[in-house]
């Protein structure tokens, strides 16, 4: 045979032996790495005379069975006497095991908390990062910001973990510490640029809210982006219009119509009115002339529907548009249809357009906004899913009292 590949495997003679060098060398690399029995009985020596590092790594390899048999009791033993030895790594350790209930011990907060402490006051960073996660979210203790701020300051000045994404925010926003927005937006964006998704998001809703501008478009993009991903809809909303308008972006209104979709459908009016506003173009403009009757029904379907979310979402400034187009696009022989007694009754849509009519009334051009969308998070949803229950309330009393309505043979 004079082909140089073993036919029982498929791997070139040549290729499987340096895979078996390799294999070897890892194989010896990784014994060199555990302990040894010499090691051990070293480290067990030096740890019943109070060496705090010895008592440390006889914890790490009892937990582990790294050259000894794995035994957690005596791992347990090492370790307490580490950290009591003054161990930062193992004060650390110990105070997670307290934290998750591990390694034999009962779960207990103010233990794990009590052994943060002493590590982070030698340095620690991981322990300090830990404390501070805690205190700001409240993980079996009440939350307390100027503990966190306190505890996540060292860690975020050595750039470790996201440490710099908790205490930007809370620099910038004045939780726990004097307020400094300068300098929480600085290291927002310092974590931001090293690739943490969470200060794009954090920088992205400041933006929404009107706390921070961007320092250019590419920024901008970044935050937006970064706002889709977490599934805001003023994200899709803000970045769906700028595609479609091209503001400070390329225009792109196939990838925008998505995101005003989205957006739309929970009840943004800008989102919606930009939609309906296409629409109307292809209904009113050139393009008409080409549009077969299924399509333009098509379309009037989907204006009304826009329409619609406007009203719900728009206050009173929306019903009176959806008033109007209702009443204005579709013709009145549309609306107002004969019924099997040859007696006139009003469709879905007109009885509808009517109810916002008697809402709009009963409003009486009065500042208030019952029907407002929330501007952030579940509210703008809240508000809108509430909206649209008062007016399927008022549309089924409409009905009752108009349906069938008459107008005479």
């Amino acid at each position: 045979m004079d082909s140089d590949t073993d036919r029982s495997s498929g791997i070139k003679p040549l290729g499987r032996w340096l895979t078996l060098v390799w294999l070897t060398a890892l194989a010896g690399l990784a014994t060199l790495e555990a302990a040894n029995p010499l090691e051990i009985d070293a480290w067990t020596k030096q740890a019943v005379e109070g060496d705090g590092q010895a008592q440390w790594q006889l914890a790490q390899a009892y937990e582990k069975g790294d050259g000894v048999g794995r035994d957690v009791a005596k791992a347990l033993v090492w370790l307490t006497s580490a950290a009591e030895s003054g161990v930062p790594e193992a004060q650390y350790a110990l105070a997670e095991n307290y934290f998750k209930g591990e390694l034999g011990l009962q779960r207990s907060v103010p233990q794990a908390l009590e052994w943060l402490r002493k590590a982070a006051l030698q340095g620690n960073l991981a322990a300090g990062y830990r404390l501070g996660e805690i205190y700001f979210n409240g993980y079996g203790v009440e939350k307390d910001y100027v503990r966190a701020a306190a505890a996540m300051k060292q860690p975020a000045m050595a750039n470790y973990s996201d440490a710099r994404v908790y205490y930007g925010y809370m620099a910038f926003s004045g939780q726990g510490m004097t307020r400094d927005k300068e300098k929480g937006a600085a290291m927002l964006r310092q974590a931001a640029n090293a690739g943490q998704q969470r200060a794009l998001i954090l920088l992205w809703q400041a933006y929404a809210v009107g706390e921070l501008l961007p320092l250019d478009v590419h920024e901008l993009q970044r935050w937006l982006a970064a706002g889709v991903q977490d599934g805001d809809l003023r994200a899709h909303e803000r970045l769906g219009l700028a595609l479609y308008l091209g503001q400070g972006i390329d225009q792109d209104r196939d990838v925008a119509r998505p995101l005003l979709q989205e957006a739309a459908e929970k009840g943004s009016v800008p989102a919606a009115t930009a939609l309906a506003q296409e629409i109307g173009e292809k209904l009113s403009g050139p393009e008409k002339a080409w549009l077969t009757e299924k399509e333009r029904e098509a379309l009037i379907l989907r204006y009304n529907h826009l329409a619609h979310i406007v009203a719900v979402s728009g206050g009173l400034t929306g019903m009176e548009t959806y008033i109007r187009t209702i009443t204005q696009l579709t013709p009145l022989s549309e609306l107002v249809k004969p019924n099997a007694a040859q007696r006139l009754s009003m469709g879905e849509d007109l009885i509808e357009a009517l109810a916002w009519s008697r809402i709009y009334r009963e409003q009486g051009g009065s500042d208030a906004d019952i029907l407002a969308w929330g501007e952030m998070g579940e509210g703008w949803l809240a508000a809108h899913t509430a909206a649209v229950e008062r007016v399927a309330q008022k549309t089924r009393d409409l009905r009752k009292e108009l349906t069938p309505a008459t107008a005479g043979p």
